[in-house]
């Protein structure tokens, strides 16, 4: 049953704040305290002390160790000295303000010790493991961090994380599962949006509301979401079509109706990347849950309560049917002035994406992932085995560390059919360009291979660029001459076919010196032993260095105008008959 923060233990407001686990001195004069907390928000607290003389020219506090950076704090709120903990860090940042008449005061800034998770951008791989195991592992590699993670069910082929900060990547992996990250003393918890649960708090007009200023919007509101990737496997698009999301019961409009107000069709997200199918239905799922839960935004402030918690829901009355209802807390603001202190609490979320918000990408990456800008650095490590059979090159990233697991690429080639096309693999350890489909750094494309000093180019350039080639590792070549109008085909044995303009012919020859010549007087065939035939317009001549033999299995005919046989040693004519004339 919910309750209003305005009981009668609110009348004595009382507060304490622990430095390293101890109480500061009373003598310290708080004059203000802002705690925020929110999703996709690192937990932090705001203290201003008064501070400083003008006269004796010293800053108590400031010179003491209490709020020195790296001290943790901890801060109690509540009624009658039954103080709640509110907040736990440390002190990351210390200001000093003087105003007119002299006026003087210590600014403290306090952050979650989750605060370090926005100062990793390290890249790294992640390969064959579910969402909340990478988020698992990145906590749990942060001393004095815990994590509450709750399990997702897709175990990704490969996942690269770019140079973002460890906060970021949590964040939009959690998203794209329909998840939210909070943060509370050093806790990390990923966990779905609790739409269901009874509200502790109840805020009515007229009697606890101090402060109210919501909107409810249907231009966000959609009938459905589509999301939509291009599949390899089957060379055709397969599309995922978002449930519809379970929400908190508030106001008598569901997203379903504010969609009909502007006819709206379904939200169509499409990938370039080969996106999955189940990972598809995460996104289209998260993506209408999101703007279902941003149908209603707004603030409500209220008589401070240690009840008011980030990710839970919060009983509105006396605000119309419209308004009326259990409003998503999405974050939390405790302020303490005046000797008094309010909440105040933010209802709904944002239909933007967390990648969004923080302007994390561009038009094309639809906040499915980390983008990565331009292009890469690959280096060849495998050619085969693609244990998907997409015909990928398994590839590591430089940028990523030398001992970072390589990840499989797809191959762009300028010719690719049925059983047909430019077959060209590239080889072991060379240098290849990569570019990633909308900018995803888990999908990524060779686009071709680079020379360099230490992998040089197979030719000298010349100013000319008279010379081209295409020499394969074991210096199968084919070349061509621009200069001369010359294609050679050479195999690393000697074996060559030559097509020249520049001589006006073909020119084959093996390895063992026996040679085709074809070019303007006729056709020569030549052997390592220097026996020729020749034909040119005037005939053919065979000529042997030695021996000369004719044989046929039958019979042999010669005709000619003419015929001269001649010897300088003696001719024999035999056969069973010699006929002459």
């Amino acid at each position: 049953m919910p309750i209003s923060p305005l009981i009668e233990e609110t009348n004595v407001f009382s507060f304490s704040i622990l430095s390293a686990g101890s109480e500061i001195p009373s003598t310290y004069e708080i004059m203000s305290m802002n705690i925020t907390m929110g999703i996709s928000k690192l937990s932090s607290a705001e203290i201003t002390v008064r501070d400083g003389s003008s006269a004796s020219q010293t800053f108590e506090v400031t010179d003491s160790d209490t709020f020195k950076p790296g001290t943790e704090i901890e801060i109690k709120l509540g009624y009658q000295s039954k103080n709640d903990s509110i907040f736990k860090g440390v002190v990351t940042k210390e200001s000093i303000t003087v105003s007119e008449g002299s006026v003087s005061s210590l600014k403290i800034s306090c952050k979650d010790k989750a605060e370090v998770l926005t100062m990793n951008k390290e890249k790294a791989t992640y390969l064959k493991k579910k969402d909340s195991e990478i988020i698992q592992e990145i906590i749990g590699n942060v001393s004095g961090l815990t994590a509450d993670v709750t399990a997702t069910t897709l175990v990704n082929e490969e996942i690269v994380k770019p140079k973002i900060s460890d906060w970021d990547f949590i964040n939009m992996l959690a998203e794209k599962n329909g998840m939210i990250v909070t943060t509370d003393a050093g806790k990390v918890t990923v966990a779905v949006p609790d739409v269901s649960a009874t509200p502790e708090l109840q805020i009515q007009f007229g009697y606890d509301m101090i402060e109210f200023d919501s909107e409810i919007n249907a231009t966000e509101q959609y009938s459905g979401v589509e999301c939509s990737a291009f599949d390899p496997a089957t060379q055709k698009m397969i599309t995922a079509t978002a449930k519809d999301p379970t929400v908190n019961k508030e106001g008598d409009l569901t997203g379903s109706t504010l969609s009909s107000v502007l006819s709206a069709n379904p939200l169509k997200l499409t990938k370039s990347a080969p996106l999955p199918q189940d990972e598809l239905q995460a996104w289209a799922d998260a993506t209408l849950q999101r703007l279902r839960l941003s149908q209603f935004t707004g603030t409500v402030t209220f008589h401070g309560s240690p009840k008011a918690k980030v990710n839970s829901l919060i009983k509105l009355l006396g605000l119309s049917d419209r308004f009326n209802g259990d409003s998503y807390i999405s974050g939390i603001t405790h302020s303490i002035s005046g000797g008094g202190w309010t909440t105040t609490a933010e209802i709904g979320m944002s239909s933007e994406s967390f990648a969004e918000k923080n302007e994390l990408l561009n038009p094309g990456s639809e906040g499915v992932s980390p983008p990565v800008h331009g292009l890469q650095t690959g280096i060849v490590k495998k050619i085969n085995a693609d244990p998907n059979n997409e015909f990928r090159v398994q590839v590591q990233l430089p940028i990523l560390g030398d001992d970072s697991d390589p990840i499989w690429a797809r191959l762009s080639t300028f010719y690719a059919g049925n059983t047909f096309g430019a077959y060209f693999m590239p080889e072991v350890d060379d240098e290849v360009i990569l570019g990633f489909m909308d900018d995803n750094p888990s999908y990524p494309i060779i686009l071709g291979s680079v020379f360099s000093s230490k992998i040089p180019a197979p030719e000298t350039p010349d100013e000319k660029n008279t010379i081209k080639t295409l020499i394969t590792s074991s210096k199968l070549q084919l070349k061509f001459d621009d200069e001369n109008k010359v294609f050679t085909i050479l195999t690393p044995g000697g074996n060559t076919m030559v097509f020249s303009d520049k001589d006006k012919g073909i020119t084959v020859t093996d390895q063992n010196k026996n040679k085709i010549e074809m070019k303007d007087a006729g056709i020569t065939l030549t052997d390592k032993s220097n026996n020729t035939i020749e034909m040119t317009s005037s005939g053919i001549t065979i000529n042997s260095k030695s021996k000369l033999t004719l044989k046929a299995a039958q019979e042999v005919d010669v005709q000619g105008a003419s015929i001269s046989v001649s010897a300088d040693g003696s001719t024999a004519i035999k056969g069973s008959t010699v006929a002459i004339n």
